[in-house]
């Protein structure tokens, strides 16, 4: 993602992830943002987000509903898992 104070949208690839399925972005000091939901399908998440103009490494979090808490992912290169254990590839410096 470039920087920029408009929405972006941002594809989340993985697998296991359901309707009702809830986005958090996080940074190291910084605020979570919930992303607007555009679609989800069980590989697939879009949401729109306005990250702002900072370069920054984000982490990603899903969960399934919201019965499931958020966990941060393991290390594991650019992934992080959701409390269900879909993991997506988006831990990105935008």
């Amino acid at each position: 993602m470039t920087g920029s104070t408009a929405n972006q949208t941002l594809t989340i690839n993985g697998s296991g992830f359901a309707p009702g399925a809830a986005v958090n972005l996080t940074y190291s000091g910084g605020t979570v943002l919930h992303p607007t939901i555009v679609s989800v399908t069980s590989t697939q998440i879009v949401v729109t987000v306005n990250a702002g103009t900072t370069a920054r490494t984000w982490t990603v979090q899903v969960a399934n509903s919201a019965d499931q808490q958020f966990q941060r992912g393991q290390p594991d290169g650019n992934r992080a898992c959701g409390a269900a254990g879909d993991c997506v590839a988006k831990s990105e410096t935008r």
